[in-house]
């Protein structure tokens, strides 16, 4: 058995820890109030059942039967229908107390076919319960419990029976109230008002507009997070959030591996989102992986009753509409409740053609790009609600994508003098005993909640299964001057995940609550290098993928056990506290191996652990401006692919350096503004390591990791404004920079992936008429020379500017999406691009107009 050595970092977890656990159970019996109730024997006797009720009424015409009750989700939250017969009404009361909205309905009786009473779980994210039951023998009882306040109701004239439309804000006290959203990113349930840092919450309407022309999560997130770089069309694994690589996760579970993560951004279909949260800055409370922020990707929820879902699409290049340019895409859905069950079921499919520049020619395909893609996307969850406080959710999310590659670099491109656009040559590729080009991925997750655990506290416990494999295209190498690889290979990478994690969240005190839990992953991963038969490539101009050696890479095991716990504290109604700590142990598993190069290593088992702290205020300086401040920490493993590098006769135990994990100090400040019509924010953050990563290109596609010290800091801000019920404006950016320590002890300005030049983003939205909206976009990536200058970025980076156009109309019982990307035919290179071409190298275009049009309907 393996030991490890616990640090003072770790004795200081425990420590902080166990000083508040007396805390957790006192407010039980502390905040009881003694209260005197009437014995069964001074109650009058009552009957639950309808016929019953009804008959003790007798002659009394004036009962009202509800017969029925539906929910519908809003834009605003929920509707709430209580079914009556024609001509019955039904006069409520309405009354708020703590998280609960109390409707008593006098005169009525429930009448339910099949129950005594109606009971959903979480119909939304803002609420967490509806009940409607008898409260006596004449009346009936309608409670909608929040998942944070109790929700505000507005009663609709109907005639068939009562309806109420719900809303999860508070009610409204004056025209410069809050718009209050809440974010599960941070582990609980948050008021973005609270959170002492940047927080980007993208809506349902926003992904939808958006996912008309892009439909990628990658691409979404680029245009509407202001941290975020801009998008690269040819490149969608390219993700940088303040200069820094974020967290992904799908419904709370960790999507990726040590040597894959950013692929699940594309492997979830935007049209089974419903939001996505963004927590700018490096924080550790979902462990390794977090040194940029988290990206949280919740999927649509089931809804009361039944509902399906079609989507059909097609885009094209907007030049000569060229044929091979056509794409189409196809979705269907499904979502209800059946008694005690919720169900989603979504499947989508992608069929991607050639894409053009705006020189209206064809692009060459890359192996990170969608371009000649089949793209599928599975994605089905069961929910079971286990009594009023518990739940059960099934999730299984499959996403794959084959790619057929017809277009390659034509070698001619390189023979022609000076800068030259690259050509595309036509070929048709054939893997021969092997797999086509492509992605997947397949999560399985359960997950359990209990919001009455042992009284008032809440219980959460996940369990999931992750796999992912990559195959990439053939790489031709010769001619590259590459001192490792002279001929043509491809490569494949493999990796199983299985994540579990249990925390409770309870009561410290007045206005105080404490999070404590634990997480544990283990993932296996492999990979292979394959040596391509170079004969019979080239005596079929390319066309034959033939496999003549294959080459088994280090594969290796990780282990990961963290513990955490958090504090957060309204100490009073303007001022808010949140911190936190988690303790992470890993350990390594690698067997003797012998590099591609030949080098003999040998394997081991090193351990290694890490201890980060978060500490963060916000101050409410007036009913809608707030001031807030955040240290927060977290790290990341390095990519364990760096081991195939290790010199001849290294050992992995002794080669820690290379292995140990990045831990990142980050620092925060900013103001947050909120009005009825008017939503900003401006922050400023800087960041360190003394054990950063990146890495370097030493030849055309092969890049060298290296270990230094480094930084990052900059500004980011957002303004969206609603001008008049018709018109909307907003505008985002940040600027970013960065520098790592060279040989000499000397700070260099970092490389353009690593830290992306700076990026503006701004909106003009009209709705025309009641069902037709038309939005205006442009996005601007700037200009960045340090990078080349420093020697890390092979050439500078020049500013450049698109235009899309995004327009909707309600037509039938559907909507009618228009969206037409690069509006302007813009003729640009992607800023990756750019930096990894030398100034005398060939270079590829970005692509030019297209246009997609898409219609949704549910029924």
């Amino acid at each position: 058995m393996r030991s490890v050595k616990v640090g003072w970092k770790a004795i200081a977890f425990w420590v902080s820890l166990a000083a508040v656990m007396p805390l957790w159970s006192e407010p039980v019996f502390a905040q009881v109030k003694i209260i005197r109730v009437k014995t069964i024997e001074e109650l009058p006797p009552v009957s639950f059942s309808a016929k019953e009720l009804l008959a003790q009424e007798g002659e009394n015409s004036t009962i009202t039967q509800v017969t029925g009750v539906r929910l519908n989700p809003t834009t605003e939250g929920l509707q709430v229908i209580l079914v009556t017969p024609l001509e019955q009404k039904l006069q409520p009361s309405i009354s708020s107390v703590e998280k609960n909205l109390v409707i008593d309905l006098p005169n009525a009786v429930l009448t339910l076919p099949d129950r005594q009473e109606f009971t959903a779980t979480n119909p939304t994210a803002e609420i967490a319960q509806v009940t409607v039951k008898p409260l006596n023998a004449s009346s009936i009882r309608v409670t909608i419990t929040g998942s944070k306040q109790a929700p505000n109701a507005e009663v609709v004239p109907s005639k068939q029976g009562l309806v109420l439309n719900v809303s999860s804000q508070a009610t409204a006290q004056t025209e410069a109230s809050e718009m209050e959203v809440v974010v599960t990113a941070t582990r609980t349930e948050e008021r973005v008002e609270d959170l002492p840092r940047t927080v980007t919450v993208i809506d349902r309407e926003e992904i939808e507009a958006q996912a008309t022309g892009n439909n990628s999560l990658q691409d979404i997130l680029n245009y509407s997070v202001p941290g975020y770089g801009a998008p690269d069309y040819t490149d969608r694994f390219n993700a940088n959030l303040r200069g820094r690589t974020p967290q992904i996760l799908v419904d709370g579970v960790p999507l990726g591996s040590n040597v894959s993560n950013i692929t699940g951004l594309t492997s979830i279909d935007p049209n089974t989102v419903e939001r996505i949260e963004v927590v700018n800055g490096a924080t550790g409370i979902y462990g390794a992986g977090g040194s940029g922020g988290v990206v949280n990707i919740i999927t649509r929820q089931p809804i009361e009753g039944f509902e399906s879902t079609a989507r059909l699409g097609v885009s094209a290049a907007l030049g000569n509409l060229e044929g091979d340019s056509f794409a189409y895409e196809l979705g269907y859905g499904i979502a209800g409740t059946e008694g005690i069950f919720d169900y989603n079921l979504n499947l989508a499919t992608q069929f991607n053609n050639q894409f053009y520049d705006p020189q209206g020619d064809i692009i060459r395909q890359e192996n990170s790009t969608f371009a000649g893609s089949e793209r599928l996307n599975l994605l089905g969850k069961l929910g079971i609600a286990l009594g009023e406080e518990q739940r059960l959710q099934f999730s299984v999310n499959h996403a794959s994508d084959r790619r057929e590659i017809n277009y390659i670099t034509d070698p001619i491109t390189r023979e022609i003098p000076d800068r030259q656009k690259i050509r595309a040559l036509r070929v048709n590729q054939d893997y021969v005993d092997s797999r086509d080009p492509g992605n997947q991925n397949t999560i399985a997750s359960v997950a359990y909640d209990n919001r009455a655990f042992l009284g008032n506290n809440r219980l959460q416990a996940q369990f999931s299964y992750l796999k992912i494999r990559e195959d990439t295209i053939a790489f031709d190498y010769r001619g590259t001057g590459d001192e490792i690889f002279d001929g043509v290979y491809r490569f494949m990478t493999e990796g199983e995940v299985f994540n579990s994690n249990l925390q409770v969240e309870t009561s410290l005190f007045q206005n105080a609550k404490l999070l404590v839990g634990a997480d544990y992953k283990h993932e296996d991963n492999r990979s292979s290098i394959f040596t391509l038969d170079t004969e019979a490539y080239d005596a079929s101009g390319g066309d034959i993928i033939q496999v003549s050696d294959e080459f088994a890479e280090a594969s290796f095991s990780l282990s990961q056990l963290g513990l955490f716990a958090q504090i957060i504290w309204d100490v009073t109604d303007n001022f808010s506290v949140l911190g936190g700590i988690r303790q992470e142990f890993a350990q390594l598993s690698v067997d003797d191996y012998t590099t591609f190069e030949g080098d003999s290593i040998r394997g081991g088992d090193p351990s290694f652990d890490a201890t980060v702290f978060n500490i963060g205020a916000t101050f409410k300086a007036t009913d809608n401006i707030s001031l807030f401040a955040n240290f927060a920490q977290g790290f990341s493993n390095p990519g364990f692919f760096v081991l195939n590098n290790l010199p001849d006769g290294s050992s992995v135990d002794r080669s820690l350096e290379d292995i140990q994990p990045q831990i990142v100090d980050s620092y925060e400040i900013g103001i947050r503004g909120q009005w009825q019509n008017l939503q900003a924010y401006l922050a400023a953050f800087y960041s360190s390591s003394e054990l950063g990563s990146f890495f370097q290109e030493v030849a055309e596609d092969v890049f060298e990791t290296i270990r230094a010290p480094e930084r990052r800091y900059g500004i980011e801000a957002a303004v969206d404004w609603q001008l008049a019920e018709t018109w909307k404006f907003g505008v985002g950016g940040n600027w970013t920079e960065g520098e790592f320590e060279d040989e000499n002890g000397e700070f260099i300005a970092a490389d353009s992936i690593s830290v992306n030049p700076w990026k503006l983003t701004a909106y003009v939205e009209h709705q025309t008429t009641p069902n037709w909206r038309n939005r205006l976009q442009i996005l601007y990536s700037g200009d960045r020379d340090r990078g080349f200058e420093s020697g890390l970025d092979q050439g500078s980076v020049d500013d450049y500017a698109t235009l899309d156009l995004i327009s909707t109309l309600s037509l039938g019982e559907g909507t009618l999406s228009l969206s037409v990307e690069n509006l302007l035919n813009e003729e640009y290179s992607a800023f990756p691009t750019q930096s990894l071409t030398a100034p005398d190298e060939d270079i590829a275009l970005e692509r030019g107009r297209r246009v997609s049009l898409t219609y949704s309907i549910s029924w």
